[in-house]
């Protein structure tokens, strides 16, 4: 049996090392906490500047910075007006095909015959609204049998919106032959749509294609007498279906897809004027909004200060840093179009910043207890820390699932709700883990134990 250690041997054990190997240790964990404080500190200041002011810094949506409003007049395809529920039950579909189109948010609205659509500002509506405000009509037609001359140039020159006038024209197949429609982008902006045939319609398609191969035909497609795509035909087509490319933006062919195989609207829309409209929350929302976040930082500061006194600048401190990151994201990922602050995206920062409120608020109350209660303010701020973590992190992880899910829903809301839980989770990650407890370690390794009673800790306690 070994011998029981006794003297320095056992103290070395249970210790951690020597006095000198442990002084070491503790010099190097103070780095590392310094560096990663201060790399967070950093972060919240860049966060700052990058995001004021935030109404120029962070795209927001319809609701929050506004867009365009274009005026649709609806028209019956006898020239009649259409019915009042024939226009509501027209505005619902019109807006679903902008949600498949990409619009992150919009509104539809009827006033008698006019329907009013408003498109967040970083929306291109021209050339969507001019194809999902048709009745949704598809139709193949041979080039040489469009009567109308100043369609046929605008054709020739490669427009995807010229539209065919009535009577000039017939079509060989129609949209009820089409079972699906599908876009594809082989590589960054190549738009292709693939159409699919039922039989009868791929023996009609093959029947054509192979007779105007022998006349060195063309083919149009037009969606509602607009040309979508037109294109020469050199052999007979005869797999079923086939796939054009086109001078169209993805959200132009998203709108041609959803507007072809979706509800029919039942009147045709003309197109009318377009003209900027602010945001429908108000025009200083964005202010607001981050006016609130910088509001809530200051009553978390204020209340942990008058019941943690110093360690306020952990328990608040995370709070503030965790608003600034966030908006600092958000103000990135926006100056690259590729973030758009909308009211479910301002719902899951909403949901993210209550989980690290709490989150901050347990550190600082277990810390407190802990030490009031015996125990040492070092092993406290480890312990506290651990606890905080535990607060935030099973929701952090779950939120991260939730929103990397909800990026491929086909619903915009959906979509923007699970971007900004992402982001949120990196906000969060960064104020609770690399500021928040990093910091109540750094300062329980010397700084509290000066001067217990600063940091809400009773004197007895200073051990």
């Amino acid at each position: 049996m070994a011998e029981e250690k006794t003297g320095v041997a056992r103290w070395n054990d249970s210790e951690g090392g020597a006095p000198s190997t442990k002084k070491m240790r503790d010099s190097g964990e103070r780095k590392r906490y310094i560096g990663l404080v201060s790399f967070a500190a950093i972060l919240c200041v860049i966060s700052l500047v990058l995001s004021i002011p935030p109404a120029e810094r962070i795209a927001g949506g319809l609701y929050f910075k506004g867009g365009t409003e274009t005026q649709l007049t609806a028209v019956a395809e006898d020239g009649s007006e259409p019915s009042a529920d024939a226009i509501s039950s027209g505005c619902q579909i019109i807006k679903k095909r902008l949600n498949a189109a990409g619009a992150t948010e919009s509104q539809v609205i009827a006033d008698g015959t006019t329907i009013k659509v408003a498109v967040p500002a970083d929306f291109d509506a021209e050339g969507v609204l001019a194809l999902s405000s048709g009745n949704g009509n598809l139709e193949f037609i041979v080039m040489d049998e469009i009567g109308d001359a100043d369609a046929v140039e605008e054709i020739n020159q490669g427009s995807h919106t010229a539209q065919i006038a009535k009577g000039t024209y017939e079509s060989f197949m129609d949209g009820s032959h089409v079972t699906d429609v599908a876009v594809a982008e082989p590589q960054p902006g190549v738009i292709y749509l693939s159409f699919a045939f039922d039989d009868e319609g791929s023996k009609i398609f093959a029947d054509k294609t192979a007779e105007l191969a022998e006349q060195q035909g063309a083919i149009a497609i037009a969606l509602d007498r607009r040309v979508i795509a037109a294109a020469s035909v050199s052999e007979t087509i005869d797999g079923g279906g086939v796939s054009v490319g086109g001078d169209y933006t993805k959200s132009e062919a998203e709108a041609i897809r959803e507007t072809a195989m979706g509800d029919k609207l039942g009147f045709d829309c003309e197109v009318g004027e377009t003209e900027e409209c602010g945001a429908l929350l108000g025009d200083n929302i964005m202010n607001i909004v981050c006016g609130a976040f910088l509001a809530v930082s200051a009553v978390c500061l204020v209340v942990s200060w008058v019941k943690f006194k110093k360690l306020a600048m952990v328990v608040g401190g995370t709070v503030f840093v965790f608003f600034c990151l966030l908006m600092g994201i958000m103000a990135v990922f926006s100056r690259f179009h590729m973030y758009t602050l909308t009211i479910p995206g301002a719902i899951a920062a909403g949901i993210a910043s209550v989980v690290v409120i709490l989150a901050a608020w347990r550190m600082g109350t277990y810390f407190v207890k802990h030490v009031n209660e015996g125990g040492t303010i070092r092993g406290g701020s480890i312990s506290a820390g651990s606890e905080g973590l535990r607060i935030f992190i099973a929701p952090a992880i779950a939120y991260l699932v939730v929103g990397c899910v909800l990026l491929i829903m086909p619903q915009m809301f959906l979509r923007q709700f699970g971007l900004t839980a992402i982001y949120t989770v990196v906000a969060g990650v960064i104020a609770t883990v690399v500021y928040g407890y990093t910091l109540l370690r750094l300062k329980g390794m010397g700084t509290i134990q000066e001067a217990p009673e600063a940091w809400g800790l009773t004197p007895a306690n200073q051990s």
